[in-house]
């Protein structure tokens, strides 16, 4: 968004305040590096972890 020029998207960047706290989600950014994380651990196994890399929730069948 801060390399768009004004005069071409003056919409856009006229209005950063109320549209940037909308397009930034931190936890979509966390978790994704929390997948990273644990895909590059070493002692990680397979049947530990499914396929996006994280904890299994262990939940009821």
């Amino acid at each position: 968004m801060a390399a768009l020029d004004p005069e071409e998207f003056p919409v856009l960047t006229g209005h950063l305040a109320a549209i940037l706290p909308a397009m930034v989600d931190h936890e979509v950014y966390f978790g994704g590096l929390r997948q990273l994380i644990h895909a590059a651990d070493p002692t990680r196994t397979d049947k530990d972890h499914d396929h996006t890399g994280l904890e299994p929730t262990h939940e009821a069948e």
